[in-house]
């Protein structure tokens, strides 16, 4: 189920040991049943709920494809719109690979509508099967272009400035890229306007941090 909770920053928890801020974060961690909302990248790639075997043998998100592409993607609030506004400078989600033949795995967002294309930053270089890992990336959403791209993203054809699109993001998720028959699981995807440490803790350490 989508929806709003209050998160506690790990990055001041973990590493300054005082009482953090409270915020507001979307979370979507496929337990409910259901897809809500999440989406193929593409016609040739589907998506489906697993009610168990993700992170904590819970629900997750199974992508697969014959022809080297798969992930979900998001059209519907809060996961688009203005990420200035809505604070968001960190993004999670955990990733386990069922087959060889992974390439790159990005989280891409797309500007404005769909004449556009947008920007994408990768998540990992480590492609190996049979266990979930938790990756991070933190953005601040009003960097310049050259920030960006300094911190990894990638921008694509057709698209906005770097600020721009995170203005006006029309589509967010993860893409996937590969060679041959592909499949793949996501899970505990985050979107928070907390700073994160890209090196925190387990996901059962961050996600203690709910109340």
């Amino acid at each position: 189920m989508i929806r709003s909770k209050i998160f506690v920053s790990v990055l001041v928890a973990v590493l300054l040991g005082v009482i953090p801020a409270l915020a507001d974060s979307v979370l979507e961690e496929w337990n409910s049943g259901s897809l809500n909302g999440w989406m193929a990248n593409t016609l040739d790639n589907t998506v489906e709920w697993v009610s168990e075997g993700g992170v904590d043998n819970s629900g997750y998100l199974s992508s697969q494809s014959v022809l080297g592409l798969v992930g979900a993607l998001q059209y519907s609030e809060p996961y688009i719109g203005d990420y200035g506004a809505l604070g968001y400078v960190t993004v999670q989600c955990s990733l386990r690979f069922f087959t060889p033949g992974f390439t790159d795995v990005r989280f891409r967002v797309r500007y404005l509508d769909s004449s556009h294309n947008g920007w994408y930053i990768p998540l990992t270089e480590d492609f190996s099967t049979g266990e979930w890992r938790t990756v991070t990336k933190q953005f601040d959403p009003n960097w310049s272009d050259e920030d960006a791209m300094a911190a990894g993203w990638v921008q694509e054809p057709v698209s906005g400035t770097f600020a721009e699109t995170m203005a006006n993001v029309y589509t967010c998720g993860i893409r996937v890229l590969g060679v041959g028959n592909l499949g793949m699981g996501i899970d505990n995807f985050l979107l928070t306007d907390e700073l994160l440490a890209t090196s925190a803790a387990s996901w059962d350490m961050v996600k203690s941090l709910y109340r």
